[in-house]
């Protein structure tokens, strides 16, 4: 059995697993603002149009314009305010005016604006999406690397002492380029493959002797792992 380094494979999970939780804070936090209204609406069991809708536009400290509407309305003769829970730069439009309250609380609120969104509001929802599943492919990549890597600490044939080059990867941590180990291997039959081993998360890329070693399935080329020193335990 060969002694395998695990640990910078593993870096790979961890990755992945970032993109991953980036994309459900970022689901948990589009959602409530997407669906924020709309879930609150369920609880209220009146409603009414209001009389009086200030935009309350303003530009913030970074140039953005933003209204945060207050709607006015009247429940019982009395007036009450409605104060949105969210900022955009879109003001209230013709088709916004309704207010749902409570009846026994009509101070408990919200607004059309914050129920109906516009379009792109839930089309951003996308992108957290798309981080969950790229977080996903990369963690079940990983995974599944690592089952090969323990198939080979048991069953792989070893290669010592081969020239190598280090190969630039599409990944980045800390706005630096990660690199991966490879090599061209000669097969028994001649002919020369070549194979890149996974992004070195370690930033490691020499050692003493200057070369690397090789454990490959010989009945399944595509099952390789190359390091700078593999022995056996």
């Amino acid at each position: 059995m060969y002694n395998l380094n695990f640990k910078n494979t593993r870096k790979g999970y961890l990755f992945g697993l970032l993109f991953f939780s980036i994309g459900i804070v970022t689901l948990l936090l589009l959602s409530w603002v997407t669906f924020g209204g709309m879930i609150k609406k369920i609880s209220l069991d009146a409603q009414t149009q209001a009389t009086h809708i200030e935009n309350n536009c303003h530009t913030d400290s970074e140039g953005d314009y933003l209204c945060s509407p207050v709607f006015y309305y009247n429940v019982n003769g009395e007036r009450f305010t409605c104060r949105t829970e969210y900022s955009s730069s879109i003001g209230v439009s013709a088709s916004q005016r309704k207010v749902y309250y409570d009846s026994k609380n009509p101070q408990n609120c919200v607004t059309d604006y914050e129920v109906k969104k516009p379009i792109y509001m839930y089309l951003f929802i996308l992108i957290p999406l798309i981080f969950i599943v790229v977080g996903i492919v990369l963690m079940s990549k990983v995974r599944k690397k690592i089952k090969k890597m323990k198939f080979l600490a048991e069953n792989g044939q070893l290669v010592k002492n081969l020239n190598y080059t280090m190969e630039p990867t599409n990944i980045t941590v800390n706005g630096a380029q990660l690199y991966a180990i490879a090599i061209d291997y000669t097969l028994p039959s001649g002919s020369t493959i070549h194979l890149v081993g996974d992004p070195r998360y370690d930033r490691r890329v020499s050692d003493a002797d200057g070369f690397v070693d090789l454990l490959i399935d010989p009945n399944d080329l595509n099952n390789y792992y190359i390091d700078f020193n593999i022995d056996r335990k």
